[in-house]
């Protein structure tokens, strides 16, 4: 427990930091057509997963 707590605030901080280099919302934006593209292929594993059980 104490180790959690103390990488806990140095973890935040180095992670704020590295987004902080980024526009989140064009990232984001960006790649819309790639994550619902993954979403489809998730949701052809989940479809062809309930028809086998």
């Amino acid at each position: 427990y104490q180790i959690m707590d103390a990488v806990e605030e140095p973890l935040k901080r180095r992670l704020q930091a590295e987004l902080d280099k980024i526009n989140v919302e064009e990232f984001i934006e960006k790649n819309i057509p790639k994550i619902e593209e993954q979403m489809k292929e998730f949701e052809s594993l989940l479809a062809d997963d309930e028809e086998q059980s």
